[in-house]
């Protein structure tokens, strides 16, 4: 028995995790072979406990992420062009200390679909190097690109940024200490301000006087969500979001276990299976989730073992008890108000709460009139179905939350779902 037109609804990413991958790391001085530390899929416990018998410093930590960024992390894609024409080398940003090197080799367009002199659709956004927002003196790609076989990079990491927006805007002599003088002439107005603020580094150096330091905390709640939509009326009476399937989040399941879905399941009758984040991780989980719907079950089954129990983390859970409490409600974008479903920090944490300390008020910040963001997270709108989807609203030019971030439903499919629709207007 097969599924045929099925949907899987996946719960985006709340949690970024930092994976050091396949470095060996030492501390410093003489080891022997049975003293190399080997962090792959170590746990916080594993490094501090590296850490804590002399195996690790926090040096070697540091150190082995930049050998990492250096030797994988350079660029992986090519441009994807009308003509498949060489184009001149262009400066990259630094990453690890040296500036990415991207290809001149382009890939034309008929190579990836050999009938596009037949396509009729949307116009295509072909790939070009521009200059960036935050620094036009290096240039990045942008619009349609394509992998490199076989190159031996992962493109996986965006920024090597340990100093926030100061080490992007403020460079080099931009950056000063003020007791290291003034700051060079042209330097932006915002660096003056930035170097009075003494970053996360320096603080912890300080002994962690954090007198100025502030939390807005919008934190938010994976189930309360996922009840809000399956709940809802056009999933479970109009039948317009047909959800059959759900591939929970990972990282956020490490903490809180695999429990909190089993409502989910029970109650709304659908089939959960929380993922890793490899491909492999990935295409498990949407199997898993065919074999329950042929099977006729729903049920919370954990793809990622290696990671996710069902109880969670109970140390983050005791720490997450301390610091925050439920708000009564909190206004998700396509989703409106749902009850209890995200944070804020307890009472006893006031003296860090930005919203006590200086009287932010809550100020409502709907979408461009144009943007159909909402309907498109509520699931009852595809993002070609937007108006402005790949015209005015691209990742370079976003007009709404769903393009904003390179996960949001609207640049995904900017990015990889236009591919399939090129073929189906080619046939």
């Amino acid at each position: 028995m097969s599924i045929g037109k099925t949907s899987v609804y996946f719960v985006p990413r709340v949690l970024l995790v930092l994976a050091l991958v396949g470095f060996p790391l030492q501390s410093q001085g003489v080891q022997t072979q049975s003293d190399r530390f080997q962090l792959e899929e170590a746990t916080i416990a594993d490094v501090h406990r590296a850490i804590q018998t002399g195996q690790l410093t926090c040096r070697g930590l540091v150190q082995a992420y930049i050998d990492r960024a250096k030797a994988y992390n350079g660029v992986s894609d090519r441009l994807v062009t009308r003509d498949g024409a060489s184009i001149p080398a262009s400066p990259g940003t630094v990453r690890a200390g040296s500036p990415l090197k991207f290809p001149t080799e382009t890939v034309a367009i008929s190579t990836l679909v050999p009938d596009f002199d037949q396509y009729a659709g949307p116009p295509i956004e072909f790939g070009r190097m521009e200059p960036t927002s935050s620094d036009p003196s290096v240039q990045q790609q942008y619009g349609m690109t394509v992998g490199t076989p076989n190159s031996g990079q992962i493109n996986a990491l965006g920024t090597l940024n340990l100093r926030g927006e100061r080490s992007v805007t403020c460079k080099g002599d931009r950056d000063r200490r003020p007791s290291d003088g003034p700051l060079p002439a042209g330097s932006p107005a915002v660096c003056e301000e930035f170097r009075k603020q003494p970053d996360a580094l320096e603080r912890a150096a300080e002994g962690l006087q954090l007198a100025n330091f502030s939390v807005f905390c919008n934190h938010v709640l994976t189930p309360p969500a996922m009840a809000e939509i399956l709940g809802s009326p056009q999933t479970r009476e109009f039948d317009t979001v047909p959800i059959d399937g759900i591939v929970g989040p990972g990282h956020v399941s490490c903490v809180i276990g695999s429990q909190p879905y089993e409502l989910a399941a029970v109650k709304y009758r659908r089939p959960v299976v929380i993922a890793g984040f490899e491909p492999l991780d990935v295409m498990q989980s949407v199997l898993m989730l065919v074999n329950q719907l042929n099977e006729g079950r729903h049920e919370v089954e954990n793809e990622y073992a290696r990671a996710v129990t069902r109880g969670g983390n109970a140390k983050a859970q005791e720490l997450i008890a301390d610091v925050f409490e439920l708000r009564r409600s909190f206004e998700w974008c396509g989703l409106g108000e749902i009850a209890y479903s995200a944070h804020k920090l307890k009472p006893k944490y006031e003296r860090f709460d930005a919203e006590a300390r200086y009287g932010i008020a809550y100020r409502q910040a709907p979408d461009n009139k144009a943007c159909e963001c909402g309907a498109i997270l509520r699931g009852t709108k595809k993002p070609r179905e937007c108006k402005v989807f790949g015209t005015v609203c691209t990742p370079e030019n976003p007009l709404g939350s769903c393009m904003v971030s390179s996960e949001g439903a609207c640049a995904a499919h900017y990015a990889y779902g236009r591919f399939r629709e090129i073929a189906e207007n080619t046939r």
